[in-house]
């Protein structure tokens, strides 16, 4: 009788880079945007971090691993990321993304087109309180209590009641955090498969 073979080695399987979707994004779309530099990406990530207001509450920078990897290979992986982004999501997908983890001009565009979207959804909004709406939606906390209440919205834009732009933030933010759910579930099993991610 043949004994089965045994296994002397044990496979070690490498930790993913990133704890999350949302920490992956929202550090290779940051390391996009800075120049290219010699220092370790992480300590170019922090220092960057320290007196920026981020356009949204950036995920905790725990877990992150680098391992091994030159500031270039950590600039190429996470290239790599915003490219399967920009190649597997597309339209309202695609630009919650990127209005979301964005930044500059692209993040601007981004934030445009789901105006556009949401729009004929909450006809009872002109544009310009529609624009306030969601650019609301992608502030920081302080922003978003200095700049787009209801209440600053309405005054601003006029013509139009806190309560009524209320209902209309209310709704516009139900759309769009469905179809960005959507956006990181695909994202999620492309990401783990690849080891990009852990969840």
């Amino acid at each position: 009788m043949i004994e089965p073979a045994e296994v002397d080695e044990e496979v070690e399987i490498e930790a993913p880079i990133f704890r999350t979707v949302g920490q992956a994004l929202h550090v290779a779309y940051l390391i996009g945007s800075l120049p290219a530099s010699a220092k370790s990406p992480l300590l170019v990530i922090i220092e960057d971090s320290y007196g920026r207001e981020e356009p949204y509450e950036p995920p905790s920078l725990k877990g992150i691993n680098f391992g091994n990897l030159s500031p270039l290979e950590v600039r190429g992986e996470c290239s790599m990321i915003t490219g399967i982004v920009e190649r597997e999501l597309e339209g309202l997908e695609l630009d919650v993304i990127l209005a979301r983890y964005a930044h500059g001009e692209q993040r601007v565009e981004a934030m445009a087109r789901v105006r556009d979207y949401v729009r004929p959804l909450i006809p009872e909004i002109a544009q310009k309180a529609c624009t306030r709406i969601v650019a609301g939606m992608y502030c920081n906390k302080q922003q978003t209590r200095d700049l787009f209440s209801s209440y600053e919205i309405a005054r601003t834009v006029g013509g139009v009641s806190a309560s009524t732009i209320k209902r209309a933030k209310k709704e516009a933010k139900k759309i769009v955090f469905e179809v960005e759910v959507s956006a990181i579930g695909k994202l999620q099993s492309l990401f783990v498969a690849g080891g990009i991610s852990g969840y």
